[in-house]
């Protein structure tokens, strides 16, 4: 399985999270509290970016060195 898609299976997961989150903080009669939202919205946001760079810096790096093992580049 690629990096990629590694990412965008961790990052759907995140959204989950975030969407139950959400509908807690919505709906939910003092279930989380509107620091704890924030907090959390934030930290998932940062944490679906790291994932997001981290398998852009893997499938880049394992594409070059696909490219470098064929002799497209030197």
């Amino acid at each position: 399985m690629s990096s990629m898609k590694i990412a965008g299976i961790i990052i759907s997961i995140i959204l989950v999270i975030w969407a139950g989150a959400s509908l807690a903080y919505m709906w939910g009669d003092d279930i989380i509290s509107f620091t704890n939202y924030i907090k959390l919205t934030i930290t998932l946001a940062i944490l679906a970016v790291v994932v997001g760079v981290i398998a852009l810096i893997f499938s880049e790096y394992f594409k070059e060195k696909k490219y470098k093992d064929e002799k497209f580049l030197d």
